[in-house]
């Protein structure tokens, strides 16, 4: 096996390698910079990737299932190890994944036996089971007299002020328009200030199909009582759709959102991992 260099010439035989977005930054011209995987003359293999300070970011790392178990994997880091000893400034690598199958479970041995050491990330990403949240009597209150709308009941017409008032002031939760996100409608919930959103929660199936909290704000108006209002019923719209087993995944950002899902999910499971490589002669 061997590396090379991908780049807008050869970027054909590995786009089916890498993230769309990556192959897309990579023909564009930006910087991003990615390491390719060769058998024979088969591409079969990509790592990419960029610097952000004094760390090089891996985005993306992935060996063609017929070529695993056959050092390629390594051959991509080491390669990509060597390459990064001749820029000034840059210390280690790192890999930050999410576990959601038993792929991921492989890449986190296999980084372990590479000599990546894991650290507690920024930000915490959390599964949760939605049968486990029935043992907190949060859960259980009836939700208090705010008025609290499911977006599914709520006009397009005020998903899209919503949506454009957020990204005026560069606050847009997703990268798509809410109006044609994969929301789940039943379980994304708003509190009203005459006719337009105020507080609302947002849930969606970003993370590989799963249900994921994606955004929460508790709005001008009632404050603590509505985000509490707007969490108890999108719970119980949630036991009325889905089975207990079902995954929520949720992502802390700071401090705050840390003790707040320490409160309302105790039995959650920190699935996001962060490893580092020290980059070393």
């Amino acid at each position: 096996m061997d590396t090379t260099i991908i780049d807008k010439g050869n970027i054909n035989l590995f786009k089916d390698l890498l993230i769309p977005e990556e192959a897309s930054l990579i023909l564009a011209g930006k910087p991003l910079f990615a390491l390719g995987l060769v058998d024979n003359g088969v591409a079969c293999g990509a790592v990419a990737g960029g610097p952000y300070e004094s760390v090089f970011k891996v985005s993306s790392l992935f060996v063609a299932p017929d070529y695993r178990k056959m050092g390629g994997a390594s051959l991509l880091l080491k390669t990509l190890e060597n390459l990064m000893l001749g820029i000034k400034g840059l210390y280690e690598i790192q890999v930050d994944f999410t576990i959601f199958n038993e792929e991921h479970k492989l890449l986190e041995k296999f980084l372990l036996n590479t000599g990546f050491s894991f650290e507690r990330g920024a930000d915490g990403i959390y599964s949760v089971s939605l049968g486990s949240l029935a043992n907190n009597p949060f859960y259980s209150n009836t939700a208090s007299n705010v008025d609290v709308r499911r977006f599914s009941t709520l006009p397009v017409s005020c998903i899209r002020e919503l949506d454009q008032k957020m990204r005026v002031s560069d606050g847009a939760p997703l990268s798509v328009p809410l109006e044609s996100a994969q929301l789940e409608a039943d379980l994304s919930v708003a509190v009203m200030n005459a006719n337009h959103i105020d507080g609302f929660i947002l849930f969606d199936h970003s993370f590989s199909g799963m249900l994921t909290l994606a955004y929460a704000d508790s709005g001008s108006g009632a404050g603590s009582s509505a985000f509490s209002a707007m969490l108890k019923t999108s719970y119980q719209n949630a036991l009325r759709k889905y089975s207990s087993d079902t995954k929520i995944i949720i992502q802390t950002v700071n401090s705050l959102s840390e003790a707040l899902i320490e409160k309302l999910a105790n039995n959650r499971e920190l699935i996001s991992r962060s490893a580092h490589l020290r980059i070393s002669e």
